[in-house]
């Protein structure tokens, strides 16, 4: 599949994060079969995925999704975003610009911008 050039990244919105509480994120990237309707999987098997929050482009790092993103079944390319109570309670952010970002290394190296949007932070009140 040829991505490079021709790839535009999918706006998801805004995702929310709730502050002391588990999230997850699921995803599933697929893309149309040429000459059909049919969607099929982007394999993602030799594929890395980094993610990172920042309150601009330009600003420093807010949250680094990467070491929380689990591909899940690399065939079908379903991965999520996870991240535990614990470490959604250690937030401190009330805003951001998302963006994630697939590397493949093989056959070739390049690497995809398939999502963007922005990120809350609902802040906990029961502590």
């Amino acid at each position: 599949m040829d991505f490079t050039g021709t790839f535009k990244p999918v706006n998801i919105g805004t995702m929310v994060i709730y502050q002391g509480a588990n999230f997850r994120k699921r995803f599933v990237w697929t893309i149309n079969d040429e000459g059909s309707d049919v969607r099929i999987p982007v394999g993602l098997t030799n594929a890395t995925i980094s993610a990172q929050v920042r309150r601009s482009p330009f600003s420093p790092l807010l949250l680094d999704f990467t070491p929380h993103i689990y591909i899940t079944n690399p065939v079908a390319g379903e991965f999520e975003l996870a991240l535990s109570a614990t470490d959604t309670s250690l937030l401190s952010f009330d805003s951001g610009v998302f963006q994630l970002e697939v590397e493949f290394s093989f056959p070739e190296e390049f690497t995809v911008r398939l999502l963007e949007g922005f990120v809350e932070l609902s802040r906990e009140i029961v502590r």
